[in-house]
């Protein structure tokens, strides 16, 4: 401000603050200068006023920040360089608290509340797929050791002692095993108040994952939608079981029917395994009490093979038996698949059926088919043993001359396995086949020099009928048959030829012949 020194009063007079004719009062006034210019600041006898949009009040200015301003909006800031110092006792705010940095508490924090609503709310508005809001436990420890806790929440409340008494029933807690970098390990506790005492009853650490870790006399029980009782674990009798809370033995299954399958291991390699080796074995002792051991300890190896299973009565007089018994009106059924059950041509099934049948069923084709059927008054029945007979579907007229024409038989009567078709019969197996034939020879010319019938197959060719038509006194009708037990490989043909040598061609095949064949052995 200019010096007032050597001027006069009416040239200094609009360098001097003033207030309005009425001077300072109880009513906020505008300082001016001597041309009557207000300024932001409002003075009266008990207050002042800075007013103004933005306006600010600036205090020992550090760095030009440290000031309190408002606006029109009804914004009020405080704005410090460094901090603002709070040094009352209480803090009274009776507004929502909005912060957009962090907060410090360098002391106890406590939010109190008369009534059921949220006591704390962590909101976070991101909107991105990463992991929010965020409650963060943070040990910053300068020298980090195993069993250092990491952190704990309780849950806590009043007994009815008099005076009654803070009780925590409840906690969870972090805890440090492993502090080495790389190798760090941790422990994860549940506790909640038995007896009066605090009872670690889920603990999770670095190699375990242990319920009831103070062997607290309380049972484990998993519930599923329909089974009350689907893992029960009795503690103090320590028993297990499986749809049961009265478990009878160490590990008890249990279900609503006799034939429910309480027990299946279904594995892709090793099912139930007992000792080192992959044995089985079943055995009894002089009492009658069965047992399930590893084979090696009650009797040597049967081979060098693994994975073999045996039953072994400890009495030398006792035989021993294997019952594999069905529900009623249900069958048993005892399944065998070779070379892991990887194929469908390894897969067996043995069938005691309801009506007294043995059934051997293979699922070469995708579904089970029996193969062989054993009734109970010894006869049997080989389902997929091959079979066929054939008739032809129409006369084969006018058989070529000088020339092995194969017998049409178009008409399927029986094809058990599916081997036969048209003309030839194709073995399903190396095995020995016996084939019969009754072919009826029509408009036989007597002028022909023979005519030769032939079983044709891939190993070998055997004739079985040779005519001299020069026998007969005239054209006509002749039937011929034959049989023979033939050696054929897999895959092996069977065909019936026919020739006629010489004369005229008018010789047909009626359709009252008949092919048929079958495996014998």
């Amino acid at each position: 401000m200019a010096t007032l020194a050597g001027n006069t009063i009416a040239s200094t007079y609009p360098l001097l603050l003033k207030v309005d004719s009425n001077g300072l009062d109880g009513t906020l006034r505008a300082i001016q200068d001597g041309d009557a210019t207000d300024s932001v600041l409002y003075l009266a006898t008990d207050s002042a006023l800075i007013s103004g949009n933005g306006t600010k009040l600036y205090f020992f200015d550090a760095d030009g920040g440290e000031h309190i301003s408002a606006n029109n909006s009804g914004v009020l800031s405080i704005a410090g360089a460094s901090e603002i110092d709070l040094t009352a006792t209480a803090i009274d705010i009776n507004g929502t608290v909005d912060m957009s940095s962090t907060l410090v508490v360098n002391s106890s924090a406590t939010i109190t509340t008369a009534d059921n609503l949220d006591t704390l709310t962590l909101i976070s508005t991101d909107a991105d797929a990463n992991i929010g809001p965020n409650l963060r436990l943070y040990r910053n420890s300068g020298s980090p050791a195993g069993n250092d806790l990491l952190g704990n929440i309780q849950w806590e409340g009043k007994n009815v002692a008099d005076p009654a008494e803070d009780v925590v029933y409840a906690e969870m807690r972090a805890q440090i095993e492993t502090t080495t970098d790389g190798s760090e390990d941790a422990n994860f506790k549940w506790s909640i108040m038995k007896g009066g005492t605090l009872r670690d009853r889920l603990s999770l650490n670095n190699n375990a994952t242990v319920f009831n870790d103070d062997s607290v006399d309380v049972d484990f029980r998993v519930e599923s939608t329909g089974n009350a009782n689907m893992l029960f674990v009795d503690w103090g009798n320590n028993k297990v079981g499986i749809g049961t809370n009265n478990p009878s033995e160490m590990l008890h299954c249990a279900s609503d029917g006799i034939f429910d399958g309480n027990v299946k291991i279904d594995s892709d390699t090793k099912g139930l395994v007992l000792g080192d080796d992959q044995d089985v074995t079943f055995y009894s002792d002089d009492t009658g009490t069965a047992y399930l051991v590893r084979g090696t300890d009650v009797s040597p190896h049967p081979s060098d093979t693994e994975g073999w299973m045996k039953f072994f009565i400890g009495d030398s007089s006792a035989g021993a038996y294997l019952n594999i018994t069905g529900g009623e009106g249900g069958a048993s059924e005892l399944y065998m698949e070779a070379d892991g059950g990887d194929d469908n041509a390894d897969i067996w099934r043995l069938t005691s059926s309801t009506g007294g049948d043995f059934l051997l069923a293979s699922k070469s084709t995708g579904s089970y088919v029996t193969n062989l059927s054993v009734g109970g008054d010894g006869s049997h029945v080989r389902a997929k043993q091959p079979a066929f007979m054939a008739t032809p579907s129409g006369s084969q007229d006018n058989i070529a001359l000088n020339s092995d024409v194969a017998v049409t038989f178009g008409t399927e009567v029986v094809d058990q396995g599916g081997n036969w078709s048209t003309d030839t019969f194709t073995a399903p197996r190396t095995a020995k086949y016996q084939f019969n034939v009754n072919l009826s020879l029509a408009n036989i010319d007597t002028g022909a020099d023979s005519i030769i019938c032939t079983f044709n197959a891939s190993n070998r060719s055997r004739s079985f009928v040779v005519i001299d038509p020069d026998l007969f006194d005239q054209d006509g009708q002749y039937t011929v048959s034959g049989s023979i037990l033939m050696d054929m490989d897999t895959n092996d043909t069977m065909v019936l030829r026919v020739r006629q040598n010489g004369g005229t061609q008018q010789m047909d095949i009626d359709t009252d012949s008949t092919f048929s064949g079958f495996l014998a052995c």
